[in-house]
């Protein structure tokens, strides 16, 4: 019943037609370019005398506006489920513009400006239910940095694994994960559809709606009016309406830690400026005092929303549909997955929308709500490896602006696009939908990739190629 309207049926020949896109875009991986091996992103080897990104900017110029045309609307459908879309631009970039190791500093310029794009638009936006901005800082606040202290570990891992494994677990994971947010989808389009039912059959009640209007405001201050509160809760509704500076302050912190540490010890294909050998103790060390760095910062958070949200149950404050409620537990429980997904994201080289996104619909959140708050962080990540990148060396300032500037233009439609798609349809799903349809084409286009890697290892006698390896 559910896929039997010719609206779900449109989008599911549509997504079936996308996987098979993306199966022919993978295979084509078996022409390589140059001498460029595409195996895992991370894990893209160069041979000496390509070392240098020396091609301007529209020399080959269909190529170029292809990709540009291809990047702008993979960017736009991206950001309308809340991801930054690597998984897919990274192939395009290697494929079609040819640019070998340099397709991942470039990717991580295009999403970076959709993220700019996308946090213009998300600041003045207002959370549908309640008085407070779209974004949630305060789940921004304590997913990011564990996140961030995994994607350290994990890309250490990506080193050792051998490419066979690699494939297995990434295929398994965004597999799982599809799985997964389609169901969440599936079951919100049925709570959708039958609230529209109520509503159409006038059975649903006043107590009902009142739940879906924000509370209303003094006539002269614009502020929540409280009925019968005490002046705490006041003063908590008052700072709800905005960020509190802790949260930015926190935030640039981490942003800093990771930025500082890429540089110190290299990264991504970036050398270390401080000339630091992997595997030294200086190495260790930079690892080591980064990812308790991040793990300070996390303490701190929780520490402060736990109290917060026991100042809020004392007060009576009032709760709604999608709140996450922090307690010890949820805290240290949200802490370890986040962690467990950075070093997903790390070791499996993509990005760590794939895997917060749907972590954040599990943990109940709205998806508009969940779309703006991974944009939000996904800024942070992009923003901190795109100025490594050029500090390094490693992007072009023509290919920057014009891509970073597609990835601008693309976020920006793409989170318009999605809000009038909302608007006139009436259905928060439709994000969980494009959420999932992305995490699923970027698993079967790296998938590909990965199962051509490994035959030509077979095909080439490279047996070592299915060992681990040494991290250094």
């Amino acid at each position: 019943e559910y896929m039997g309207t010719p609206r779900m049926r449109s989008l599911l020949y549509l997504l079936l037609g996308s996987v098979a896109w993306g199966v022919l875009l993978a295979v084509a991986f078996e022409n390589p370019y140059n001498g460029y091996e595409y195996g895992s992103f991370s894990k893209l080897s160069l041979k000496e005398d390509d070392s240098e990104w020396t091609k301007p900017l529209f020399r080959d110029w269909p190529a170029d506006i292809f990709g540009s045309i291809v990047a702008l609307i993979t960017v736009a459908i991206s950001a309308g489920g809340g991801i930054g879309g690597g998984g897919l631009l990274v192939p395009l970039y290697i494929i079609v513009l040819q640019l070998g190791r340099f397709a991942i500093p470039l990717s991580k310029a295009t999403i970076c400006g959709g993220a700019v794009a996308n946090l213009f638009q998300n600041l003045r936006k207002r959370h549908p239910a309640t008085d407070r901005p779209l974004i949630d800082y305060q789940v921004s606040l304590m997913l990011e940095p564990m996140t961030l202290a995994g994607t350290i570990i994990g890309v250490m891992l990506n080193t050792m694994f051998p490419q066979w494994l690699i494939t297995f677990l990434l295929v398994a994971l965004l597999g799982y994960t599809t799985y997964k947010t389609v169901l969440k989808g599936k079951e919100l389009y049925r709570k959708e559809t039958a609230a529209k039912k109520k509503l159409l059959g006038n059975e649903v009640s006043s107590n009902q709606m009142q739940k879906l209007i924000p509370e209303s405001t003094d006539a002269e201050t614009g502020e929540p009016q409280v009925k019968g509160a005490n002046g705490e809760l006041a003063m908590i509704l008052k700072q709800e309406r905005h960020a509190p500076p802790l949260i930015n302050i926190c935030l640039v912190l981490t942003w800093a830690i990771v930025f500082i540490a890429s540089m110190l010890k290299g990264g991504h294909g970036a050398k270390s400026i401080a000339n630091i050998k992997c595997g030294t103790a200086e190495f260790w060390l930079i690892n080591v005092f980064a990812v308790l760095g991040e793990i300070v910062v996390t303490w701190v958070a929780a520490v402060w929303l736990v109290r917060r949200h026991a100042r809020k149950v004392a007060c009576e404050f009032t709760f709604i549909d999608g709140d996450v409620h922090w307690n010890p537990q949820n805290t240290r429980f949200y802490s370890f997955m986040c962690s467990l997904a950075g070093i997903a994201a790390g070791l499996l080289g993509i990005g760590g929308g794939m895997v917060k996104a749907p972590l954040m619909l599990h943990m109940g959140m709205r998806p508009d709500v969940t779309a703006a708050t991974s944009t939000f962080m996904i800024l942070f990540t992009s923003s901190s490896t795109t100025v490594q990148f050029i500090v390094l060396g490693l992007l072009r300032w023509d290919y920057t602006l014009w891509y970073g500037m597609i990835g601008f233009v693309g976020g920006y439609l793409g989170q318009e696009g999605v809000a009038m798609l909302i608007k006139k349809c009436g259905r928060q799903s439709i994000v969980i939908f494009i959420l999932s349809f992305v995490i699923g084409l970027s698993g079967t286009v790296m998938g590909v990739m990965g199962v051509v890697d490994v035959g030509k290892s077979i095909h080439k006698h490279h047996w070592d190629d299915f060992n681990f390896h040494s991290l250094c």
